[in-house]
Formats: C-alpha cells, sequence, structure tokens
C-alpha cells in the first residue's frame, strides 16, 4: 500500500494491472512468490528486497521514473510502456530472495502451528487450575 499511495496508484488500477483478485490487498495472509513475481514484473521499480523484507529501499535505484507501468512480453522479462525499453531482473537475487521467502514461509508456517498448540496448551492448563481453585474455595 505505501508503495501504491507513493505511485498514486489506486487499488482497482493495481488489481486491473497484475490480474490478482480484488481483495488481495486487503488480506492480511502471506505472499506467494508467484504472486511477489507477478507484482515485480508489473511495478519493476518496486525493489524485491523491500517488498519481500521490508527492508532497504521501496524503489529500485537503477530505475529514473516518477511513475512506472509494465506489462509481460514474456516470462523473465518486461516492458516498460513509459520508456519503451525492455528491462532484465537480477535473476540471482530474484531467486536467491524467493528462495528465502520460500524459507520464511515454512517457518512461518511451523511457528503458527507451535503457536496454536501452546495456546490449546495454555487453555487447557488455566481449566484445571480454575477447576482446582473450585474445588478448594
Amino acid at each position: 500500500m505505501i508503495y501504491l499511495d507513493k505511485k498514486n496508484v489506486k487499488k482497482p488500477e493495481f488489481y486491473k494491472i497484475t490480474g490478482l483478485s480484488n481483495g488481495f490487498l486487503d488480506k492480511n495472509e502471506g505472499v506467494s512468490s508467484n504472486i511477489i513475481e507477478i507484482i515485480v514484473s508489473k511495478f519493476s521499480d518496486l525493489s524485491i528486497e523491500w517488498l519481500v523484507t521490508g527492508q532497504g529501499k521501496m524503489l529500485r535505484s537503477d530505475i529514473n521514473s516518477t511513475q512506472h507501468t509494465y506489462i509481460s512480453t514474456s516470462q523473465n522479462q518486461c516492458k516498460d510502456t513509459k520508456n519503451n525499453s525492455n528491462l532484465q531482473g537480477d535473476e540471482g537475487i530474484i531467486d536467491k530472495i524467493l528462495q528465502e521467502l520460500k524459507e520464511v514461509t515454512k517457518e512461518v508456517g511451523r511457528l503458527e502451528a507451535e503457536n496454536k498448540y501452546l495456546r490449546n496448551e495454555n487453555e487447557h492448563l488455566h481449566e484445571q487450575l480454575t477447576e482446582k481453585n473450585t474445588m478448594q474455595g
């Protein structure tokens, strides 16, 4: 949302450009590597590192423009509709970040399961304690 606000791109326009379903931006769910690829292929001035990790600069410094909208011309190449030039991303960095994203997503899933287990265990212990206090009092 920060990127879209900075670029003055409204949600409906984002959905149309990316082909992602309406409401996607409002969901509080994890994002798959496929969705990241779609977003970066359409908005290639957006830093993948920032998108995935929230670290670094939001905009790539090697692209100079106030607003870019990109349309896919092939799987690994984008056409800049403003400057009418072809852009190639650093595939090594993209692959590394996507791999890290997959690992982090897997770890988040494991932690969510552990959190659920611990919440249930906590609830069970709380019930036992309440029952014990009720019997004593």
